[in-house]
């Protein structure tokens, strides 16, 4: 990992591919709507699907975050209390 690429005027835009190089990562960011469920993003390489290269997204409404955040603030705040 290094210092950020410039994006190629071909790869910008609204699209559901990305070209990735060798040793490189890259950060989406999408829309749903309103729309919830689970997608999967994926490699096009299939031995790569073995090392972790497909998994799933879970898009969950925005009141299960919400909760999902207080519970996580609430942990947190129980795992530095001295027992």
């Amino acid at each position: 990992m290094g210092a950020a690429l410039p994006i190629l005027p071909e790869e910008s835009g609204w699209k559901d591919t990305v070209n990735v190089q060798a040793h490189t990562a890259v950060t989406i960011a999408g829309q749903f709507g309103s729309r919830t469920g689970k997608v999967m993003y994926h490699c096009h390489y299939l031995d790569h699907e073995d090392e972790g290269m497909m998994r799933p997204i879970v898009v969950m409404p925005s009141a299960v975050n919400d909760v999902r955040a207080m519970l996580m603030t609430m942990m947190n705040r129980n795992t530095h209390m001295v027992m």
